[in-house]
């Protein structure tokens, strides 16, 4: 998982929760921590994004509505 293809599945509305993009975003993450050794840059980087990540999404609000049924109370 990397940051190009989340931004694809935003713009093509590929999630239907939040918590979809999230769990990408988290796997994007642990990837990055597996496939580059401790120290190296990508590395540093990714705990800065990281923990700003974090931060960001603590503000969210717990409960979420989903897509569709957004989608479905607009068409009425």
């Amino acid at each position: 998982m990397d940051l190009g293809t989340i931004k694809s599945r935003l713009e093509t509305n590929y999630y239907y929760t939040s918590k979809q993009c999230i769990d990408d975003i988290d796997t994007m993450f642990r990837n990055c921590y597996t496939y580059n050794k401790p120290g190296e840059v990508v590395g540093i980087v990714a705990l800065s994004l990281e923990w700003l990540f974090l931060q960001w999404s603590a503000a969210l609000p717990p409960d979420e509505m989903v897509r569709v049924a957004a989608q479905a109370a607009e068409l009425g």
